[in-house]
């Protein structure tokens, strides 16, 4: 197992990604820590965990607040005797609009969620990390690396994630390893609802739209949060130890482009 015996703490820990390396994790031998706003989903992630034979625990954590990440990583030293990884997954997104029609308040959320969240979760973690051998994924995004003609906070918050990522791994070797994973599309009820907003707009199907993202690739197809999770269970494992300072493209190849004979064969994983 990849992770035996290792304490792994999860923000975001909610549907889709958070979800995924939750398990994941699990399924390697970790115990994990969850944190995320919602008490319910919370439980609810626990306990499926631990019908499956895994250990969870879990606390309540706004990454937009000090206090309590530092409350929270004081949580996840007592239960998990120290931390030994931390992936942070919780983020926000605004809502699709020209950049001068997005209003001040959705920028400063967008940063103080993605960026500033980063920040206080890491600050957090840092005093009970275990060194040497330590390790921080963040999940950043293909948006942060090119402009955005609709997302223009989220690029700007994600682009600002990538740089805290890289100076904490220069800052915290060698006792941490600091990395980041760069998805593009991913599969699940968000993109999903994306895909019908786009298709009543344009008169077309839902399926159409999620053929026609999928088809932006060379695999033909949108990534899911199960290999999300398991390329940042790697890179939080001993597999991985060489690794620092790196960014991970994780979008079935997105950022290449595509060709229209690629768009004719999109096809969609089930």
């Amino acid at each position: 197992m990849l992770l035996e015996n290792k304490t792994v703490v999860i923000t975001g820990a909610g549907p889709g990604v958070g979800s995924a390396v939750a398990k994941a994790a699990v399924r390697e031998g970790a115990t994990v820590v969850l944190g995320a706003r919602s008490a319910e989903r919370l439980a609810a992630l626990a306990d499926e965990i631990e019908q499956l034979g895994g250990k969870a625990r879990w606390q309540c954590v706004d990454v937009t607040d000090l206090g309590s990440c530092m409350a929270f990583g004081d949580f996840a030293a007592e239960v998990g005797g120290g931390v030994d990884a931390v992936v942070n997954a919780a983020f926000w997104t605004e809502p699709e609009a020209p950049m001068v029609e997005t209003p001040e308040e959705d920028w400063l959320r967008c940063l103080d969620v993605n960026v500033m969240g980063t920040w206080r979760v890491m600050t957090a973690m840092h005093p009970h990390l275990n060194q040497p051998g330590a390790a921080i994924v963040a999940i950043g995004s293909q948006a942060g690396t090119k402009p955005s003609a609709t997302l223009a906070a989220y690029a700007a918050a994600k682009s600002a994630v990538t740089s805290l990522t890289s100076s904490a791994a220069l800052q915290w070797g060698p006792g941490v390893r600091v990395n980041g994973i760069l998805p593009g599309s991913i599969q699940g009820d968000g993109l999903r609802e994306w895909a019908a907003e786009r298709a009543q707009t344009l008169g077309t199907t839902t399926e159409h739209e999620l053929a026609v993202r999928a088809g932006r690739s060379p695999l033909g197809r949108i990534v899911t949060p199960a290999e999300i999770a398991e390329t940042a269970i790697f890179l939080c494992s001993e597999r991985a130890s060489g690794i620092t300072g790196s960014f991970l493209d994780l979008d079935c190849g997105q950022h290449l482009g595509a060709s229209p004979r690629q768009e004719d064969r999109a096809v969609l994983v089930g």
